[in-house]
């Protein structure tokens, strides 16, 4: 693992360097398929330049509402390359909890699955800081009859942006997301975490687990879980290995 300077710990350096240097390399290996550490950084970039050309600037907020999947990690290290702080939402989350934590992290965009989309428009009326919605909409399936008052538009056009790095200046304290609590005791708590503090917690989970470029971490956890992200995917990355996402928990198919 390469012990990047306190400025680099940001996406936007780590990812490009990798690509740089093992760009066939696999990185992320889902039921869906495989990208490697180049189409990553391409996908990214893609998906930076796409926010960006919403409007949204460094320091703002994008809620994620998705499901484990490419699509998911895009719009994450994207949002990161473009300044911008995500703040992945528990997919079980619904009525007074989702409109809580959409509200609170006063986030400008929402990004979400369309299997989500009855849920924003039950509560759409409440949204205090929603500009636009972004829909997701997995390969093959039909799109939903639901209709939302807010603006919206389809994830698919993100596709078709260019790759070039966004031109962001992305600071390692600047805030890169928000994850919320379970909210067992009270309403659901956003930890905020900068660049350098996700990290170093990438750092300390390759140095303690011991993870080196031949290994093939596993995650059937959430990707709005601290879990997958922090002490999965972005350890991975870290250590140039490869990750394997699962949509969810199955016995009878861990092994596949």
């Amino acid at each position: 693992m390469i012990r990047y300077a306190k400025a680099d710990r940001i996406v936007s350096v780590v990812l490009k360097d990798i690509a740089s240097r093992i760009p066939d390399k696999v990185f992320i290996r889902t039921r869906e398929g495989q990208v490697t550490y180049s189409e990553m950084e391409m996908m990214s970039n893609r998906f930076a330049n796409g926010f960006r050309n919403l409007g949204l600037k460094r320091h703002d907020k994008a809620c994620l509402l998705l499901d484990n999947n490419l699509e998911h990690m895009y719009c994450w290290y994207g949002l990161w390359k473009a300044g911008v702080a995500d703040v992945p939402i528990n997919t079980a989350y619904k009525g007074q909890i989702l409109q809580y934590v959409i509200n609170n992290s006063e986030a400008r965009v929402l990004i979400v699955d369309q299997n989500y989309l009855g849920r924003i428009q039950f509560l759409e009326d409440e949204l205090k800081n929603i500009e636009k919605v972004i829909v997701y909409t997995p390969k093959g399936a039909e799109k939903p009859d639901t209709e939302l008052k807010l603006d919206c538009m389809d994830l698919d056009e993100f596709s078709s942006f260019p790759a070039d790095s966004p031109d962001v200046n992305v600071h390692f304290a600047d805030l890169a997301t928000i994850l919320y609590t379970s909210g067992t005791t009270g309403p659901s708590k956003g930890v905020m975490m900068s660049h350098a503090n996700c990290h170093i917690w990438g750092e300390n989970v390759v140095k303690n687990l011991g993870l080196v470029s031949t290994d093939v971490d596993y995650t059937c956890l959430p990707l709005f879980h601290a879990n997958a992200r922090l002490m999965t995917v972005y350890p991975s990355m870290l250590a140039e290995a490869e990750v394997a996402v699962s949509p969810r928990f199955s016995l009878s198919r861990f092994w596949d």
